[in-house]
């Protein structure tokens, strides 16, 4: 008998049935995994739903949000209408944003994908404490789209930290310039306590992300702690590989800011359009109160400086939108300036506009997402199949 032959002896046989035993167990991990991606592509809109229904649902039962006093008072339709066209405005020039600093970090150019990653933002971060949820959706939502992780987090850092610079240039000039009318306003003990913590707090917050943003050390540092503490914990297993991933989301972002460095009039026009995003935030409570009492130029900067420290106050809660310290900030706040009926009209109608709206509108985006997804997942199975079916004899 030769060498090799036989049952025994087919060397190349072993071969095959190695091959085919590691094939066979490549796709039992793949019909795993789609079987995974089918559960959470079920799982993930329910729970979405879920929750925005939840915050919907505590945002406008609040002991203080009655909405009968909307039919009681009479109210300007008109300057509702403006307040539409401001909210059209500057969501418009949100997407545009995210558009330039897209095309600064990733050289694409598409206003869909920026008008995805803006309505994500949004929406995620109302339906999250302390609105922590955005930026990690986006990175995530990019990541899925094909953009590796240094893209990823150079797209994700780059729209956050301009976003965090003008809220903090808006509202610094509104509080350096207005901050001597605060005695006019309501308040009280522990609204003035959480409005002085509220200024402290966001003022470290966005000194410190600037400094760890332009200092060359100290962010690969952190990555360095936070890595090795969760490998020592066996929640990262492979600590070199992400680290590495980090370091390059690190470079990456540098080059995305020397870009825009570079090209000063991109930058400001960046920041320009988020403060005129803030500044139209803010504004919606003016046009409230002329829809409900007439324009008045004289209580335009009251209503700026209440609605900000509002904002200040609502960031630091660790509930879904500031969900309650909200609205009892803004009635201690503005109720100086409407009368009782009217400033619980204003709350109810800021909160529709300013809050659920964004909700609904991002929660119609993620449930689009999905079932495009589903689509193409439908899509491929059946080519699959097909593929399947054909018979090589």
């Amino acid at each position: 008998m030769k060498e090799g032959s036989g049952i025994f002896g087919d060397k190349r046989l072993v071969e095959v049935n190695e091959e085919l035993d590691t094939t066979e167990q490549h796709e039992t991990k793949l019909i795993k995994k789609s079987g995974t991606k089918r559960w959470f592509a079920i799982i993930f809109p329910l729970l979405n739903i879920a929750v925005a229904a939840l915050v919907v649902y505590l945002s406008m039962t609040s002991e203080y949000m009655d909405f009968n006093d909307i039919f009681a008072v009479s109210v300007n339709w008109w300057w509702l209408v403006v307040t539409f066209a401001v909210i059209a405005l500057y969501v418009l020039g949100e997407i545009w944003r995210h558009q330039i600093l897209l095309h600064a970090a990733t050289k694409r150019k598409s206003f869909l994908l920026g008008a995805r990653l803006y309505m994500y933002e949004r929406y995620y971060s109302l339906i999250t404490p302390m609105w922590l949820g955005g930026r990690p959706y986006q990175f995530y939502y990019l990541h899925k789209k094909g953009f590796d992780t240094p893209q990823a987090t150079s797209v994700t850092v780059s729209i956050y930290l301009i976003g965090r610079v003008g809220f903090q240039l808006v509202t610094g000039l509104i509080i350096i310039f207005f901050m001597h009318r605060y005695s006019e306003l309501g308040g009280g003990e522990i609204i003035d306590g959480a409005v002085w913590f509220g200024i402290a707090f966001n003022l470290v917050l966005s000194a410190g992300l600037v400094f760890l943003c332009f200092n060359m050390f100290l962010p690969r540092k952190i990555v360095d702690l936070v890595i090795g503490l969760l490998s020592r914990m066996k929640i990262v297993k492979k600590p070199d590989l992400i680290k590495r991933k980090a370091y390059d989301g690190i470079y990456r972002y540098r080059i995305t800011m020397r870009r825009l460095m570079r090209r000063p009039w991109t930058l400001l026009l960046t920041l320009g359009l988020y403060s005129f995003r803030y500044f139209g935030h803010l504004f919606l409570v003016v046009f409230l109160y002329a829809a409900l009492w007439g324009w008045d130029w004289s209580v335009i900067p009251l209503i700026l400086l209440g609605i900000t420290l509002v904002e200040y106050i609502a960031s630091m809660m660790p509930v879904p939108g500031g969900t309650g310290a909200m609205e009892i900030a803004f009635i201690a706040m503005l109720g100086s300036i409407f009368a009782t009926p009217q400033v619980l009209v204003a709350l109810v109608l800021w909160k529709i506009l300013s809050y659920v709206v964004p909700i609904l509108a991002g929660l119609g985006f993620v449930l689009q997402e999905n079932i495009s997804d589903a689509r193409m997942r439908k899509k491929e199975n059946y080519s699959f199949d097909e593929s399947a079916d054909i018979d090589y004899n």
